[in-house]
């Protein structure tokens, strides 16, 4: 069964590339359009229910919008909503996500990127997608990912991109880099909950993604396998 995409963005060269898309698959279907937001309510006031995923374009200040996302969530919460925003910022990104929206996708990303994650947003409602351009690096993004993330929690990050996925392995190689660190493999299982829990919001939802992210925010130098000497459990 395809999935219907509806679309409510005021740019008609994005909603005719999204329909197009659709004409030509046998996996998507294109639902409609809607320039306005007054025309948004209306539309899914009748039929909601016959969308799967909803593309929307930010409308008017920030601060309008994020009330407009909240009250689409509040009142359509079955009807995974991916946004379509006019800048990069992760700071607003977190916002629309935690108000509700299941993900931000830039517009300058290629339809196929897109549409691989309307097909993730139908399929894993309650996964958060973040999409940001894989040719345009963000500091900001990479700082914000250091802060939040422990020295401790780097060494596993950095022996989890180097391809050791077993927890007990992991565990064993911790303690032999930090002597006098007892570290065991729960420790770990915990340190990989908490990773990715810290991380959704960049895109993280498993060890491929993790291993994407992680290079792309070049986040590793060799040198976070070195002794902390305990420090950051």
């Amino acid at each position: 069964m395809s999935i219907k995409v509806f679309v409510a963005d005021d740019h008609n060269s994005i909603t005719d590339g999204i329909q197009s898309y659709c004409t030509n698959s046998t996996d998507f279907e294109f639902s409609g359009r809607a320039e306005t937001v007054d025309k948004l309510d209306h539309i899914l006031a009748q039929k909601a229910d016959k969308i799967d995923v909803l593309l929307l374009d930010t409308f008017g200040p920030e601060r309008e919008f994020l009330q407009l996302v909240k009250r689409l969530s509040a009142t359509y919460s079955q009807l995974p909503m991916l946004i379509l925003p006019n800048n990069d910022s992760i700071s607003f990104a977190k916002k629309l996500t935690d108000g509700g929206a299941n993900g931000f996708l830039n517009k300058m990303l290629g339809i196929r990127e897109i549409f691989e994650s309307i097909r993730e947003a139908h399929n894993y409602p309650n996964r958060k997608i973040l999409r940001l351009p894989r040719s345009e690096p963000n500091d900001l993004e990479r700082e914000e990912v250091k802060d939040l993330i422990s020295a401790r929690e780097l060494q596993v990050i950095a022996l989890l991109c180097r391809g050791f996925k077993n927890n007990a392995e992991i565990a064993d190689l911790l303690s032999s880099i930090n002597p006098g660190d007892i570290i065991v493999p729960m420790t770990v299982q915990t340190h990989r909950r908490n990773i990715r829990k810290k991380l959704r919001d960049y895109g993280v939802t498993n060890d491929t993604s993790l291993g994407y992210q992680v290079a792309k925010w070049d986040l590793l130098d060799g040198s976070e396998l070195s002794s902390i000497n305990g420090d950051e459990e």
